[in-house]
């Protein structure tokens, strides 16, 4: 069993021609699933406040992939996962800074609270050590109301 795995590993490679091509290829993947199809389909929900809700209930839901943002932001070694780390948090931050202008908020108050994306990374870490939360909607209301989101309750 162990000769054939290590056939497969070694097959799958053929698919790139290095390493770095098939790290390029997830991280490629990674922002398209996680970043460039979740937009859109947020952008699509006309009420500010709703889209916040999706999006937050959406995060604290999606389990590994916030993990996986934090780690690719504090990547040294690969400039490629971090550029893109970069890249996909931008994207998600606008995303949030934009609902919160449609609700009101000045642009500069909009801008810091969009920052507030750091709950997402800080929740994905608290998960890996098993300490978030565990009601989770308890814990999305808390979060919306502190954007000043009404509760969904």
């Amino acid at each position: 069993m162990q000769d054939g795995a290590a056939d497969q590993k070694s097959s799958f490679y053929w698919l790139f021609d290095n390493r770095q091509a098939l790290v390029d290829a997830a991280l490629e993947r990674w922002e398209r699933v996680e970043t460039d199809e979740v937009i859109p389909r947020l952008a699509a929900v006309a009420d500010p406040a709703e889209r916040l809700r999706l999006l937050v209930e959406t995060a604290f839901s999606a389990g590994r992939s916030g993990t996986l943002a934090l780690r690719l932001l504090v990547d040294t070694v690969n400039p490629a996962a971090r550029s893109v780390a970069e890249r996909v948090t931008r994207k998600r931050i606008a995303s949030i800074e934009e609902a919160l202008a449609e609700l009101g908020r000045p642009a500069d108050q909009a801008r810091h609270l969009a920052a507030a994306y750091a709950i997402y990374l800080g929740t994905a870490t608290l998960n890996s050590a098993s300490a978030a939360p565990e009601d989770t909607k308890s814990y999305v209301d808390t979060v919306l109301e502190s954007f000043g989101v009404p509760a969904n309750r």
